[in-house]
């Protein structure tokens, strides 16, 4: 039998074993697992459960208290609402626990060998029905309770109401009587023994015949005190106690009041029995007082039987949660003798296991593989560490280890021929890498985790030393490399600060980043490109990058011969637009705002002075920059021709010939016409005598600024000069009638598109109209200054879309 055999059977044999301690071992898992799961879904979760329905159970029972004392439906309401949700919450923790206790098929067990789970389960469901149901009715007599305590205060109102009538009826006597003495004392002395005159024998009369009615209104006062009182009481016995007095004093009330005049008396006596019906009878105060006084004493009732309830409650959770750990107590004794009796068997199945083991081990594998092994295993070892020529065991016999002598011996001669042949690989692979990177334009060197050069090709020492004789033989680290240029003074850049720029360049080569661009004391320039590799390495790429910068520097120069003709051609537009000066001189108040895109743009504003009055034209014309430009010289140049011709034209009549000339001058009248291009104008006329304007836009509106209102006059929707528009496109002119205060704004569509704000929105002509409302009271220049602060700020760090022209001004009086 060969070792696979040999060893298949001690396999077995040891795995038998190993089957019957896994057997033994799941058996026990198992049995202790059941204990276990028993335990921690039914006992502990139904232990849990009766523990938080006593929590509970004292929880709801502290929330009765609070519902009674409530003095308003709303919290009436809400505490109700809580109470009953806890009484809720508490039936599906009861429900649960019950559950908890049904899952062995209704077994029933008892306490102590006396008490019935199953019944005090059952008692537990009853009690909890009780609790609620007392919890229904406490609720009702606190409802009951709210609407008496609204129907007392109901008659308080009305007994505050009578009384304050009887006083209204009995008060204005008395006062002037009061009066009328002050005065006869205030008037003389009274002499003891003289007569009274008429008058005061008069008022001696009246003041006799006021006194009931100053009794009457003590007796009104009285009987309120005492009335109220009542509603303090206490008890029922209290309320019929404290009701005696008052019916006296009704009853003086009306003695009183009956000798007094006849249109007092109607009056008091119906206050009179108002006041009696709010003291006796249904709906009286004493009646409401007692049917209060019922209603607590039945809701206290109520709340005491339910805190007995939920004590027997509580005592009924206690006997389940005992039941439960008893419960608990049963299985785990179960799991711990299971556990020990599984284990005992283990015991002994794992030490046959290991004595079968030994025997194996001793007999066969000790004295038949561990030696032959051992030496098969050093001579790998040895061959493995590169000693081909070790000695190795020998091959005699017909077992595996033999044959794997065997094969050792074959490999060994085949690792031989191997090395020899990769060894001329290698050398071979070598020298193409080192043709490769030699045939690259780039510079290239490689370093190792410790920054030494390990490869480098010849470009490399070229850009680096241009062609000095310096040592790049591997192994120099890459500090001694790049310390022996500067000191050759190879790197321009280090001339000033040698040391700072070692420092800063080493830390770039230890992390390195984006590609570095270094200038040569030859004016070349090379571009530095390092990478780490793995393993800690790095790769450096050097490339010559001397004429790129040459070119780039042509291309800066040309750069600013345009920007320099482009300002010059700023010059000339602003030069052929009227000045300042000139706008002024017709416009006195105004302000303006021109601001091109691009130094030049397509934007303009125009100005023109005649006997009959004066042009004011502001136009935007298609395109921008030089473009852009262009197109404005055309419109200003037909827009002086025209008026040096004809300076009588309505605006409407300008826009009208501008646009034929223009379509003829930019070839756009044929029906081919590969270009569409044109502008859109607003022309305001304002006549020399003073208050009247005409106006007309191509695609273009003026706003109108009144004391009242900002309207918006709009243009016709046609443009100037496009192809889409017939050569006799006629446009409207549009009368004004000027005020004194009256500003007019002329804007370009650069302002309403500038996109900005906080969402990226065009201006708007919503916002204008904001703007000018805001500061319609600031003079006109301020405005201008204030708009052009606005729009900086509106447009913010966003790209301004298109060229800006503001126009706004007031008419010059006559």
């Amino acid at each position: 039998m060969g070792v696979r055999g040999s060893l298949l059977l001690a396999f077995l044999s040891v795995s038998m074993f190993s089957l019957v301690a896994a057997v033994t071992g799941i058996l026990s898992l198992s049995q202790v697992g059941q204990s276990l799961d028993d335990i921690t879904e039914h006992r502990v979760p139904e232990a849990l459960a009766w523990l938080e329905l006593s929590r509970s159970i004292e929880r709801v029972v502290q929330v009765a208290p609070v519902l009674l004392s409530a003095t308003t439906e709303e919290r009436r309401a809400e505490v109700s609402a809580d109470m009953f949700g806890k009484m809720e919450a508490l039936s599906e923790l009861l429900n649960r626990a019950r559950q908890y206790g049904e899952v062995d098929g209704q077994e029933k067990y008892m306490l102590d060998g006396a008490i019935d789970v199953s019944l005090a389960s059952d008692r537990a469901v009853e009690l909890v029905n009780r609790i609620n149901d007392n919890f229904v009715a406490i609720d009702a007599f606190v409802g009951e309770r709210l609407q008496l305590l609204k129907e007392r205060s109901k008659v308080r109102r009305q007994l505050a109401r009578g009384n304050s009538n009887a006083q209204r009826v009995l008060t204005p006597g008395t006062r002037i009587i009061n009066f009328q003495t002050a005065d006869w004392v205030n008037s003389s002395a009274v002499e003891p023994n003289a007569e009274l005159s008429l008058e005061q024998a008069e008022l001696a009369r009246s003041i006799i015949a006021s006194l009931p009615q100053q009794r009457a209104a003590v007796m009104f006062d009285a009987f309120n005190r005492e009335l109220l009182s009542i509603a303090d009481a206490d008890t029922a016995e209290q309320v019929d106690l404290l009701g005696f007095p008052v019916q006296g004093i009704l009853d003086g009330l009306e003695a009183e009041i009956a000798a007094m005049p006849k249109r007092m008396l109607n009056r008091l006596s119906k206050q009179v029995q108002r006041l009696r019906d709010l003291s006796v009878g249904p709906g009286s105060l004493p009646e409401i007082r007692k049917s209060e006084l019922i209603a607590v004493a039945q809701a206290k009732e109520l709340l005491a039987l339910n805190t007995r309830l939920s004590s027997f409650l509580a005592n009924r959770t206690q006997t389940l949660v005992t039941a439960a750990n008893q419960r608990i107590e049963v299985a785990n004794t179960t799991a711990i003798e299971r556990r020990i009796l599984n284990r005992n068997i283990l015991s002994g199945v794992v030490v046959l296991s290991i004595v079968s083991s030994l025997l194996i081990v001793w007999l066969y594998v000790g004295r038949s593989l561990t030696a032959r092994l051992t030496a098969l295993s050093d001579s790998m070892m040895a061959i493995s560490n590169g000693d081909l020529r070790a000695a190795l065991p020998s091959g005699e016999g017909r077992d595996e280890i033999s044959r794997m002598a065997k094969a050792l011996v074959v490999f060994r001669d085949t690792a031989i021929e191997v090395e020899e042949s990769n060894l001329r690989e290698i050398a071979t692979a070598r020298q193409r890498l080192i043709d490769a990177i030699e045939s690259i334009n780039e510079g290239f060197a490689f370093y190792d985790a410790e920054d030494r050069l390990v490869l480098s090709n010849q470009r490399y020492k070229d850009l680096l030393y241009d062609g000095q004789t310096v040592d790049l033989t591997p192994g120099t680290t890459f500090e001694s490399i790049l310390r022996n240029a500067v000191d050759n003074g190879m790197i321009a850049e280090a001339h000033d600060d040698p040391e700072t720029w070692l420092e800063g360049r080493m830390e770039r080569h230890r992390n390195p980043g984006q590609p570095l661009l270094q200038q040569r004391s030859d004016n070349r320039w090379v571009m530095v490109s390092e990478r780490r590799v793995t393993g800690g390495g790095a790769v450096a790429i050097y490339s010559d990058l001397t004429e790129l910068k040459q070119r780039e520097d042509q291309l800066s120069h040309a750069n600013q011969q345009i920007m320099s003709s482009v300002h010059y051609a700023s010059r000339i537009q602003e030069a052929m637009l009227p000045s300042r000066h000139a706008l002024g001189s017709i416009l006195p108040d105004h302000f303006l705002i021109w601001e091109p895109r691009d130094i030049v743009g397509g934007d303009f504003f125009w100005c023109h002075e005649t006997n009959q009055g004066a042009y004011i034209i502001v136009g935007d014309c298609t395109g921008h920059g030089v473009p852009g430009a262009f197109m404005t010289l055309i419109a200003c140049g037909l827009i002086d021709r025209h008026l040096r011709t004809n300076d009588t034209m309505k605006p409407s009549e300008l826009l009208s010939a501008m646009h034929a000339d223009l379509r003829e001058l930019l070839g756009q009248n044929e029906k081919n016409s590969e270009t569409d291009d044109g502008l859109e104008a607003g022309i305001c006329f304002i006549e020399r005598s003073g208050g009247r304007m005409t106006f007309a836009g191509s695609r273009f509106s003026l706003f109108a600024v009144t004391e009242d209102e900002i309207n918006e006059i709009k243009g016709d929707k046609a443009g100037i000069g496009y192809h889409r528009y017939s050569a006799d496109t006629q446009f409207t002119d549009t009368e004004i009638t000027a005020n004194a205060n009256d500003r007019y704004i002329m804007a370009t569509d650069g302002l309403f598109d500038q996109v900005g704000g906080a969402k990226r929105r065009g201006y708007g002509k919503l916002r204008l109209r904001a703007f000018i409302d805001a500061h319609r009271n600031t003079t006109i220049t301020k405005q201008g200054d204030a708009l052009r602060e606005t729009l900086a700020e509106y447009q913010g760090d966003e790209y301004r879309r298109d060229d800006l022209t503001v126009l706004g001004f007031q008419i010059p009086s006559a």
